[in-house]
This record gives structure tokens, C-alpha cells and sequence, in this order.
């Protein structure tokens, strides 16, 4: 499903010229390792915009890697 989500994405910047520097989401903390495997890395530590029992980590993904899973196809 990853792979399908990043495709799609890297398909809309090559076909459409739609421009991006990259994937930007919250994990909650079982889901880190996940996005990690991924490729994607943790930014600034912890997030607690929606209140103090949930955590979550604002993760990234750059446009560079996001083409290399597109190419892998």
C-alpha cells in the first residue's frame, strides 16, 4: 500500500508537473519503525498539537526518494 501511495504521488509530479519537496506526515508511535523501513525520517522529535496523551512524530520524505520508489516500480 506504501509503495502504491508513493507511486501515485511520483506519477502526479511526472505526468503533471505537480511539485512537491516531499511527503510530510504524523506517525503515532507504534507506526514510526513502519515509516522508518519506509524511508522516511523523524524531524523534530514529538508532537503534542492534538492534546497530551497523543503522541506523534512529524515524519519526512523527500521528493528524491519518493522518485527511486516510483522507478523501482
Amino acid at each position: 500500500m506504501m509503495r502504491t501511495f508513493l507511486s501515485e504521488i511520483a506519477a502526479a509530479y511526472l505526468d503533471h508537473g505537480l511539485g512537491f519537496s516531499g511527503v510530510f506526515l504524523y506517525a503515532l508511535p507504534d507506526a514510526v519503525i513502519f515509516y522508518q523501513k519506509s524511508g522516511f525520517r523523524v524531524l523534530n522529535g514529538i508532537d503534542f498539537e492534538n492534546g497530551p496523551d497523543l503522541q506523534q512524530y512529524p515524519m519526512f520524505l523527500s521528493t528524491k526518494k519518493v522518485l527511486d520508489y516510483y522507478a523501482e516500480g
